[in-house]
Order: C-alpha cells, then structure tokens, then sequence
C-alpha cells in the first residue's frame, strides 16, 4: 500500500492504481474539498468489467490514469485490495456513492448537471430528486444521440456545462463511454465529475438491485445477467472469464502480489 500527494490511499491492481477508503465519508469530504474550492475532479467507480476494458483498449487504460478518485466498485476487487493493504478499505459501489453526493449537493445548494440517459430517464430523474431532494429538482442535463461521442457530441456538452455552471456533473453513458467523454472534458470545466453509469436507472426506480446478500458475496453481476439475460450473458461470461485469466496471470508473474 502507498500513498499519493494527497495522502489518500492507494492500491496497485496490475497497472491500475485504485484510491482505497474506509468509509464512503471520506470521499464525501474530499469531494467537497474540492467542490469548495473550485477545483475540478473525475470520479470512476472500477469493477471487474472496468477493469478488463481498461487493460484491452488503452485509451480507456489512459483516461483512467488521469481521474483524481478510482474508487472500488467491485467485490472481487475489493477483496483482492484489502488483501495488500494495511487498512480494511470498503466498497466504494456507485449505487451507493450517488445518493450520498446528491444528499451532499442537497444540503450545500450545489448546482448539477446530468450527461447521458434519454428524456424519459431525465423526467423520472426529476420526479425522485423532488421527492428525495428538492433543492435538485432544477436541474440542467443533456441526452446525447446514441453511437460514440464525436466532435459535435463534445461540442454539446462543453456548451451545456459553460451555460449551466454546475458544481457536480454526472456521466450516465455506461463504460466506456462515459470514461472517455470525461476525459476529453478534463481541465474544460471546474466541476466534480462523476461516472455513475448504471446507478442512476436503480436509484429512480427504472431498475431493480441485487438483494444485499447478493451484493456481499459478489452476485451482483448475476442479479443483472437474470434481468436481461440476451445483452449481458456475453458480455459477462467474456468479462469474468478474462478477469480471472489477468488476475491469475499477474499472481503468477508477480509473486503472489497482483
């Protein structure tokens, strides 16, 4: 284990380094350190299938290594993390980070923003948060067309986040998308950036989540893949598959230390 400038704590998986914390609080506060001072951040929540893309696409690999918090999404990770460091680090899972940086935002007054999801998403989005958190029911969004983000897509955004203004940005586009749109936006807005990716659907309602017991033996994943069996199974018997070979191939080459 080791400790960035910051003094946060940070844990070594292959060449990803991931920021380790005890209790969700602790990012909470920093993230509004930051917000405070006006001082931009990007935020990604890594699990298994993150993990995995960014060591097959290196643009991916390459905007990851650019955020300011990697935090633990995925069980397996976490275990594998907590086994290297000095401290019990907890999850970090963005389903439960998002309510509490709403709440955040609710009680300082922050302004935000949404990239991603459709109209439909937005509507329902406004509906909770004036149900849950009413100083956030106004807020400022974009729906991106679907396909890849290009040179027109960014020029939207960056328009949208100079008119707005907001303290806090959240990326609903999955991964890796969302990643890469935030770091091609990096240094282009003094927001707190954050990829939530599929939290947002849960939290609204749109989707349902994994029983706890379920989240704790790291069957997240498999609560999904019942849900909609015909787009996941693919993706999630070639994604597990391969993080095991990369975790087992790293064990291998560097001595029991991954």
């Amino acid at each position: 284990m080791k400790l960035d400038e910051n003094m946060r704590c940070l844990v070594s998986l292959g060449n990803v380094e991931l920021n380790g914390f005890v209790t969700s609080h602790e990012y909470i506060s920093e993230l509004d350190a930051y917000i405070q001072q006006k001082k931009p951040s990007s935020t990604c929540f890594m699990n298994a299938h993150m993990f995995v893309e960014s060591q097959r696409r290196k643009d991916l690999y390459l905007s990851i290594s650019k955020f300011d918090f990697v935090c633990m999404d995925g069980v397996p990770l976490l275990w594998i993390c907590n086994a290297k460091s000095e401290r019990t680090l907890t999850r970090m899972a963005g389903m439960d980070v998002l309510p509490l940086v709403l709440d955040l935002a609710n009680r300082k007054n922050y302004k935000i923003c949404f990239i991603g999801g459709t109209e439909n998403m937005m509507s329902l989005t406004r509906q909770y948060l004036h149900q849950n958190y009413p100083q956030l029911e106004d807020f400022n969004y974009y729906c991106p067309p679907f396909g890849d983000v290009t040179e027109s897509v960014l020029e939207e955004v960056l328009t949208v986040l100079n008119n707005c203004v907001p303290d806090i940005v959240f990326v609903v586009l999955g991964c890796p998308k969302q990643e890469l749109l935030m770091s091609e936006i990096s240094g282009k807005t003094n927001a707190s950036v954050l990829a939530v990716g599929g939290a947002l659907p849960v939290l609204i309602g749109q989707q349902r989540r994994a029983p706890v017991w379920m989240q704790k033996a790291s069957l997240e994943w498999l609560y999904r893949l019942m849900q909609e069996p015909r787009r996941l199974f693919k993706r999630y018997f070639v994604t597990n598959s391969l993080f095991l070979f990369l975790i087992l191939k790293q064990w291998l080459l560097g001595g029991r230390n991954p």
